[in-house]
Formats: C-alpha cells, sequence, structure tokens
C-alpha cells in the first residue's frame, strides 16, 4: 500500500468537501429552478411548434387557396359581387327582372301530379315550380352555365338525393337543354 503523508491527506480532504459543497449548491439551485427550466422548454417547443404551424398556414394561404389579396377579381366575380349586391339593395322582383334575359340553368328534383307537394314564398328566387302538361316540376338553383349546374348537381348526390336532372329556363320559360 502506498504511504500518504498526513498534510496531503488533511489537502485531500478539504477538497473533497470543498468540491462536496459546491455540488450541494449546484444540486440545490438545480432544484429550485427546475420548474423554471420545464417552463422554459415548454415555451420553446411551443413557440417553435406554434411558428411551424403559423408557417405552414400562411404557405398553405398563399399557394393553394384564392386570397383576394393576390389577384384582382376576375369578371366571373365581379359578376357574383354584382348578383350579392342586387340581392342585399333589391327585392326579389328586381332579381326576376335581371335573370329575365338570362338562360339559367336549375336542378329538378321532382315531377309529380300534386300540386300541394311543397309550399314556397313566390319570392324564393331559387326556388321554382312550373306546370309540364299533367304534371307539377320543382327545380332549385340559378345558374349561369350548365357546369356550375353540374357541380351542384355532384354536391346533392353526395348528400344522398339521386333523382336530379339539369333543366334551363329563359324568360321564365323551360327550354330544352339540346335546343339552345
Amino acid at each position: 500500500m502506498p504511504f500518504i503523508d498526513d498534510d496531503k491527506l488533511a489537502a485531500l480532504y478539504k477538497e473533497v468537501d470543498k468540491e462536496k459543497k459546491a455540488s450541494l449548491f449546484f444540486q440545490k439551485h438545480y432544484f429550485d429552478n427546475k420548474p423554471k427550466l420545464v417552463q422554459l422548454n415548454r415555451y420553446k417547443y411551443g413557440f417553435f411548434s406554434s411558428a411551424l404551424i403559423l408557417f405552414g398556414f400562411v404557405c398553405y394561404s398563399l399557394f393553394f387557396s384564392d386570397s383576394p389579396f393576390i389577384e384582382q377579381p376576375t369578371s366571373r366575380e365581379q359578376q357574383l359581387m354584382n348578383k350579392i349586391n342586387l340581392l342585399e339593395n333589391g327585392s326579389t322582383s328586381n332579381v326576376q327582372i335581371a335573370l329575365a334575359n338570362q338562360t339559367v340553368y336549375s336542378l329538378q328534383f321532382i315531377a309529380c301530379e300534386r300540386d300541394d307537394i311543397l309550399m314556397f314564398s313566390e319570392n324564393f328566387v331559387n326556388f321554382r315550380a312550373h306546370n309540364l302538361d299533367d304534371l307539377n316540376a320543382y327545380s332549385l338553383g340559378n345558374f349561369a352555365s350548365k357546369q356550375e349546374a353540374e357541380v351542384f348537381k355532384e354536391e346533392l348526390t353526395k348528400l344522398g338525393l339521386n333523382d336530379l336532372w339539369i333543366t334551363s329556363f329563359k324568360q321564365g320559360e323551360r327550354i330544352l337543354l339540346n335546343d339552345e
């Protein structure tokens, strides 16, 4: 066994005590501040995840959605805005007058002999009832093109309405689609 001098042994004990005190000080400091560190980590990860979600939302908004801040309104958008203004400022008779000279496409959803099957207001311009010889036909919607009516038909089909067909009207009279 090696021999250690008493002075060196005393110095070694002092150094161990000093390190033990330092270790206890830092251990106490760590446990006192551990909740703050955990909260700081939560804020850090929360900030980065929030920033990532916000960045993703901004990228999606810029590249995949139709934002009115990026593009100028097209003529179709302008037509829709005019129709909205007409609906907000005018009565349903104004809408009927505006639609009178246009070919309007609609979705017919029933044709039956009974005339009391549906009760509706005459001011409801998107709903129409018309006579077809001995049948009463009911249709829904006012569309400027057959393609728009097709899209609406697909959406209603997804909702479970299967027996739908597109009809067209000009000046309030039904016209056959192949006679346009």
